[in-house]
């Protein structure tokens, strides 16, 4: 006599939107998935591999969007400041030429040979600290 066969119900997970909720973390203030998960409730690594498979990457993916946003920032604060500089030193210019008349003419050519330096400079000091950084 055959033994009857028991239909047990299938594990029951629930059903996420995986894109979404990556969204969320990439967005939210989690540095890594394990405090997301504890965030949300969710098993840890031995007990929810189902989790583990759809979360692979994020953390990874988190940290370069990071990198390249501070990148991002710093480059924009170089352009700003150098800008800034280059406009002190027209107005310091043409306040000079106001003055001094002809005489100043050529301390344009110096003042933007020195802005250039200047730029230089901080792009330099940047790059030195991305290089410290990354080492």
């Amino acid at each position: 006599m055959e033994e009857p066969k028991i239909n047990l119900p299938p594990k029951i997970r629930p059903r996420y939107n995986w894109s979404a909720l990556k969204l969320e973390f990439l967005r939210g203030p989690w540095s890594r998935v394990d405090e997301f998960r504890r965030f949300k409730g969710w098993p840890n690594r031995r007990t929810g591999i189902w989790v583990n498979k759809n979360t692979v990457g994020w953390t990874e993916e988190k940290h370069k969007i990071l990198s390249i946003a501070a990148e991002r920032a710093a480059q924009d604060l170089i352009a700003d400041k150098t800008d800034e500089i280059l406009k002190d030193a027209e107005k310091l210019f043409h306040d000079a030429k106001s003055k001094a008349g002809s005489a100043v003419t050529s301390g344009k050519s110096i003042i933007e040979k020195e802005a250039g330096d200047i730029k230089s400079a901080i792009k330099a000091g940047v790059d030195a600290y991305r290089e410290t950084k990354n080492s």
